[in-house]
């Protein structure tokens, strides 16, 4: 669990280009060649170790003359970057003479000067006060100074070549319509019906059945069948004919009338 804490934090000091002490004087200074370990085992110096590096320099101190003596250059800052340590020296005006610089010696295994963990070269001209500082760091140095390993991340311009390459691929085509819709045939769609299931009607969807019909009234019973003694039916009175006056019998003569 440790080691992963360390690898993921190795990995956010080399995105981070992590700096834990920085002096004006430092932009002076020439950039660090790249660093000759492997790619996936650079060495780097995590934070939280400030008091070991100050210690690497006793006994002079960032901020203080080297030497008692009029005019001694002044050890004015330390600057880290990933596995580079500078200590920065300026004359007692102020002005920069340059930094005595150590690294891992995974960086630079070909540097003529080397401590037990450091590759030591001096930047600019060499002067009693860097010479100090070297011997300091030669008695100081255990060994083993370094603890944390990450990969380093690609140089600028392998990162601009992947970018080229990124940018010259073709685009991939468009997925295929037919191959995105769903058939009608092998899937129906929610809002259509399947084929195999008949459509609801219209008085059915729209509204619920209606109730049974009444029954049908009765019929009314049909006319009894003639009698067997009666030639032809009795027609109704309505069809009857209307007697003609001739034939309507003169009334009887009474008893007293003699006919005539």
């Amino acid at each position: 669990m440790r080691r992963r804490r360390h690898t993921a934090l190795a990995a956010l000091l080399w995105t981070a280009g992590l700096v834990t002490a920085v002096a004006p004087a430092r932009a002076e200074l020439p950039a660090p060649a790249p660093c000759a370990a492997p790619a996936d085992r650079q060495p780097i110096i995590e934070p939280g170790r400030e008091r070991e590096i100050r210690a690497l320099f006793a006994p002079h101190q960032a901020g203080a003359p080297i030497g008692d003596t009029a005019g001694a250059s002044v050890f004015r800052a330390i600057a880290t970057d990933h596995d580079v340590i500078d200590a920065l020296l300026e004359d007692p005006a102020g002005a920069p003479l340059g930094a005595l610089r150590i690294r891992a010696r995974a960086c630079a295994p070909d540097a003529p000067r080397a401590t037990a963990s450091f590759a030591v070269e001096v930047l600019g001209a060499p002067t009693p006060a860097a010479e100090a500082l070297a011997a300091a760091v030669t008695a100081n140095d255990p060994g083993a100074f370094y603890k944390t390993f990450a990969a380093a991340p690609p140089s600028p311009a392998a990162a601009a070549a992947a970018q080229a390459r990124q940018d010259a691929a073709p685009e991939p085509p468009p997925p295929s319509t037919a191959a995105s819709s769903p058939s009608p045939s092998s899937s129906p769609s929610p809002s259509s019906p399947s084929s195999s299931t008949p459509p609801p009607s219209a008085a059915t969807s729209a509204s619920p059945a209606p109730p049974a019909s009444a029954p049908p009234a009765p019929s009314p019973p049909s006319s009894p069948p003639p009698s067997p003694c009666a030639s032809s039916p009795t027609p109704p009175s309505s069809a009857r004919p209307t007697p003609s006056p001739t034939s309507t019998p003169s009334p009887a003569p009474s008893a007293g009338t003699a006919p005539s």
